[in-house]
């Protein structure tokens, strides 16, 4: 075929309107949606006139176009001196330094210690989820986006890399924790309880046990790393409140058997006449009366006074009524004993 300036033009033109988007579906761990949406953000930075607009969900956007940098797909480079490969790297052409980095996500959070890498270079960290993004949002000017901006403060940015690596929901309000027996930082979701001030559960990627007598959180070294720059670079002191952990704690009844049903397993309709627990079970909202569920005969009989240490869970189908299971019962003197509660340091880092 001769080319003619007719020719060349209808090629612009066709380069302008159209992208051909190559799809690598061999490359280990990466689907057609996730490898077609990387490549056409790529083509779209470097080829479009209008470059590509990226709008964070409260308003903010970044438009990386190629008259200030070139975007590269897989390029591996130090962040706070560990090699990480983004799936699209922005290198600023004034600097020709990375000033951008996007990361294209499904179903899986992206990895913290990687964003927090990328956050101690103080450069925008771009997140776009498969799953949020349509065919016309991907193809055209403006990519719906989660945004960490360079210029945000230090504690900001860690913020919002809590709410996108644990998958936390913006109405949900959020803390994090250090307990008086463990050198790891929790995660906590924080119920505000008035002039009480607050109440502290475990969020569900910190995974509370006992080890001996002692309540402490399995060390995940994600959130510690987070964590531990926050503390470190945020103006705000911490609180200290009552750890309320909703399944860890005692929770003790003084029940009189009013009735027994051997129909499902050996259930027993009991009266409440006493409690010693902590405030997880105020939650529940029990008032005189609640069954016991055990898997075998106990010899417990109509009118026994029994001393019961309950799992907080709600077996019941009727939210009238709580069903719980037992983990033991206790003796009369072990009840009598005071609960003592957990305190805790805690910083919220809720975002609104």
């Amino acid at each position: 075929m001769t080319l003619n300036s007719n020719t060349v033009e209808f090629m612009e033109e066709f380069n302008n309107k159209h992208i051909i988007v190559p799809l690598d579906i061999k490359k280990a761990g990466e689907g057609i949606s996730h490898n077609s949406l990387k490549q056409t953000l790529y083509r779209l930075i470097n080829n479009a006139k209008q470059g590509k607009c990226f709008q964070h969900a409260s308003g903010p956007t970044i438009i990386l176009h190629q008259t200030e940098g070139t975007a590269y797909l897989e390029c591996c480079k130090d962040y706070d001196g560990v090699g990480f490969q983004p799936d699209i790297t922005f290198v600023s052409r004034a600097t020709s330094k990375p000033d951008t980095v996007i990361e294209v996500v499904d179903s899986n959070s992206p990895n913290s210690d990687k964003i927090l890498a990328y956050i101690k270079e103080d450069i925008n960290v771009i997140i776009v989820k498969t799953s949020e993004v349509t065919y016309d949002q991907g193809y055209k000017h403006t990519c719906p986006a989660k945004i960490i901006f360079k210029t945000d403060s230090m504690d900001e940015k860690i913020k919002k890399a809590f709410y996108m690596c644990f998958k936390l929901k913006h109405d949900e309000n959020i803390c994090i924790g250090h307990n008086e027996n463990n050198k790891d930082y929790f995660l906590g979701l924080i119920q505000d309880s008035g002039a009480e001030g607050v109440k502290i559960k475990y969020h569900y990627a910190s995974r509370p046990n006992f080890r001996g007598k002692k309540l402490e959180t399995k060390a995940n070294k994600q959130i510690n790393n987070l964590a531990k720059e926050f503390v470190n670079n945020t103006s705000a002191q911490p609180k200290i409140t009552t750890l309320n952990n909703n399944s860890m704690y005692k929770q003790m009844f003084r029940l009189e058997v009013l009735k027994i049903n051997t129909d499902y397993n050996y259930f027993l309709y009991c009266k409440i006449l006493d409690k010693n627990c902590t405030n997880a079970f105020e939650d529940c909202n029990i008032k005189d009366c609640i069954g016991v569920i055990f898997t075998e005969d106990n010899n417990i009989k109509n009118n026994d006074i029994i001393y019961v240490n309950l799992h907080i869970g709600d077996y019941s189908r009727n939210p009238a009524f709580k069903n719980f299971y037992p983990r033991g019962m206790v003796s009369e003197e072990e009840f009598n004993k005071p609960i003592k509660k957990l305190n805790v340091n805690y910083w919220r880092i809720d975002i609104k």
